[in-house]
Formats: structure tokens, sequence, C-alpha cells
């Protein structure tokens, strides 16, 4: 029964900790502050407004039929893998200029640079590589006054460390109270079945 009950509030302990622990990742990774690589299907980023980002491809160029940059439905950039072909904004899609020359394209992996980042840029970017088969990558962008720096995430640590260290230290406590009382109870009941009974010649002797 004791063993019972201390997993019992040893599981919830540390499913309390990694709840708290989940939800200040999960906040954090909504709000990043730069982008890379190609494994996951959704990037979240987050820019302080006025300045550049960079949605990285995680690719060269050259190995690459063509790689294309979307942004509300509209193509934004599109550059061939033999630099055949090159477009961003206007030179994409005459008449929309809603970045109007605030965008770059690295001619070697296809990454987009935006320059002066807007509020009213904010929304998802939608990556499409083409070679002999099709890649997409979504880049949630948020441009806000301000974003979680690195620091944020020694915050998150330090505090999932004091939360499982107060868990522990909780759970440690239990623990040591249900073995004391434990501890007495098999002390009362060895007690009572030791205790030696009052000798009768003692009581005619007085």
């Amino acid at each position: 029964m004791w063993r019972l009950l201390v997993s019992f509030l040893s599981l919830q302990a540390g499913a309390a900790s990694l709840t708290l622990m989940d939800q200040k990742l999960h906040s954090f990774s909504e709000g990043k502050t730069g982008a890379s690589g190609f494994g996951s299907d959704k990037v979240s980023v987050c820019v302080k407004e006025g300045d550049p980002v960079t949605l990285h491809t995680g690719v060269k160029t050259n190995q690459q039929e063509a790689i294309q940059w979307y942004f509300k439905s509209t193509r934004i950039a599109q550059i061939s893998g033999d630099l055949s072909f090159i477009c961003t904004d206007v030179q994409c899609n005459e008449g929309t200029e809603r970045f109007k020359h605030r965008l770059k394209l690295d001619h070697q992996t296809g990454s987009l640079t935006i320059m002066n980042i807007r509020t009213t840029d904010s929304g998802e970017y939608i990556l499409e590589i083409i070679n002999s088969k099709y890649s997409e990558k979504i880049f949630s962008v948020s441009v806000t006054d301000s974003c979680p720096s690195s620091g944020d995430v020694a915050e998150i640590v330090v505090f999932f460390l004091l939360e499982a260290a107060a868990a522990v230290a909780g759970i440690i406590i239990v623990m040591f109270l249900l073995l004391v009382a434990a501890a007495v109870v098999v002390y009362c009941r060895h007690r009572s079945r030791t205790a030696v009974p009052p000798n009768e010649d003692d009581d005619n002797t007085t």
C-alpha cells in the first residue's frame, strides 16, 4: 500500500513538472528568432519590427530545379537551379509591390531575406523546392515589438529544474513521514505483544 501511494505521488509530481515545461517550451517555440534546416513542415519565426529576417531553405540552389517563395498565395520570389531565372516581388508578379525592393534571394541557397520587416508582413511564407521530387515548408512569421531571446531559454531550464527539485523534495518528505508512521505502528504492535503481565506472587507478598 505504501509503495502504491509513493508511486502515485511520484507520477503526479512528474506529470505536473512536465506539463509546465511543455507549456513554457510551447510558448517559446511560437516565438523563435530564427529558422533553419528542412526537417519540419512548419517553423515559427518571431521578428522585431524594422529588423531583417532570413528564411533558410537548408539546401543548395545548384542541386534543385527551382526554388519558389509564396506569401498569401502570391509568388514573391523564385530562382532556378542554373540561375537562368531569378525574380523577386514585382518581377515575379506584375502589380504586386507589397515588399517594394525589400526582398533578397541568396543565389547559393535560395534563402529569402526580408529587409525592414513590417507588421503587415506577418503571415505564412511557403517555400517550394522542386527537383526530382516536390518539397514544401511553411514559415509562420510574426512581427512584433519584441521577441524571446536566448535568455528566455535559460529561464525555462532554471524554472523546470526548480520545479523538479521541489517535486523531488516533496516526495522525499512524504516518504519520510510514511516511514516514520510505519515505524511507530510496528513499534506499538511489538510493545503490546511483549508486555509482561503483573506477577501474582508479588501481589500476595505485598
